[in-house]
């Protein structure tokens, strides 16, 4: 006869939940290769729901605390998190890229490669992000009247 596993107590599977939210949560520094493919996701994904719960809370928090300058205000702040949002798909995609180059290092055990090709990634990051936001700064008016306000926004300014 195969001697079977004793059953789990009531509430082990909540209990192992909580543990891998919080070992999530303060990292851990872990071989992914080497653990149930479940787990590893579970710990790799529940930073990056934070994250975006997040990305999302800031537009809502923009929006309350500009919404006591008056309509037009509330009216600009949705129209920047428009494009906002076509940064963050930007920025995303170029992740979900760099993800996948450093997970196959990684994969490959190539620890050095993985490491080589995250500060790739870093100078990457930081370049286009300059190039963006410099054009964004010498282009926000025009950026602003693409996405359709009304004619006397085309003068705003904001108040200091």
């Amino acid at each position: 006869m195969i001697d079977a596993d004793p059953p789990a107590p009531v509430g082990a599977a909540a209990q192992g939940a909580w543990s891998t939210i919080g070992e999530a949560l303060r990292g851990s520094r872990r071989d992914f290769t080497k653990m149930p493919i479940g787990r590893a996701v579970f710990l790799l994904a529940v930073p990056m729901v934070l994250e975006m719960a997040m990305e999302s809370l800031l537009g809502v928090v923009d929006i309350f605390v500009v919404s006591k300058l008056g309509a037009d205000a509330v009216a600009v702040v949705g129209l920047t998190e428009t494009l906002l949002s076509m940064l963050y798909a930007l920025a995303l995609g170029f992740s979900i890229a760099a993800t996948a180059v450093v997970a196959r290092r990684i994969g490959e055990k190539d620890t050095e490669g993985a490491a080589i090709a995250a500060v790739q990634v870093i100078a990457v990051a930081i370049l286009a992000s300059g190039v963006i936001g410099i054009l964004g700064a010498l282009n926000g008016p025009r950026l602003l009247a693409l996405m359709g306000p009304r004619p006397q926004w085309s003068n705003w300014e904001p108040v200091m």
